[in-house]
């Protein structure tokens, strides 16, 4: 349920962004301009899209690998209690690597 949860809200935010941005980043008058800009759009898309979908997937996550039975509300206290909120948006980057 709660991967579930995520990829759909993961996707709406991508496809949303996606859409504004088509409609209001202005075709580039390059040799390679369409390609250019469909990069920016899609890049920026994912970058919007993992920022806001991260904070619920560390939730999902820290509830899933909890060796006790935890309800979401409970685990949102025990990951703000233990860590600042930005840290939190950013953990799951700290677990695959990303900065490493």
């Amino acid at each position: 349920m709660g991967v579930l949860f995520t990829q759909g809200f993961g996707h709406y935010q991508w496809f949303y962004t996606n859409n504004l941005l088509r409609e209001t980043v202005p075709e580039f008058d390059m040799r390679y301009g369409k390609h250019v800009r469909n990069a920016f759009i899609g890049f920026t898309s994912s970058v919007v899209a993992d920022t806001l979908c991260n904070p619920i997937r560390v939730l999902k996550v820290n509830r899933q690998t909890s060796l006790t039975r935890t309800g979401f509300w409970a685990a949102v206290d025990g990951i703000v209690g233990v860590r600042t909120q930005m840290c939190s948006l950013v953990t799951g980057l700290f677990r695959w690597g990303a900065f490493e």
